[in-house]
């Protein structure tokens, strides 16, 4: 009796580690393809952007934004 249930607990458990394998094989993204040289242009001309904004906004040069998707709109 102990022998069988002990036999099933290894079964379930071996079934467990398995499942777990399956998952975390899943989760594994395929690798992104390289960026083209317009793409990584893009990318730090708009990172520049964001940073001189950002740094307006510190110095309150600019106080709020007008467009209907900022949450600092003027009141």
């Amino acid at each position: 009796m102990k022998k069988r249930i002990a036999g099933v607990v290894f079964a379930v458990l071996i079934l467990v580690a398995l499942a777990f394998a399956q998952v975390a094989m899943k989760k594994e993204a395929p690798p992104k393809p390289a960026l083209g040289p317009s793409q990584v242009l893009l990318e730090n001309w708009n990172d520049i952007g964001r940073k001189l904004i950002a740094r307006a906004r510190r110095r309150s040069l600019i106080p709020y934004c007008s467009c209907d998707r900022c949450s600092t709109s003027a009141t």
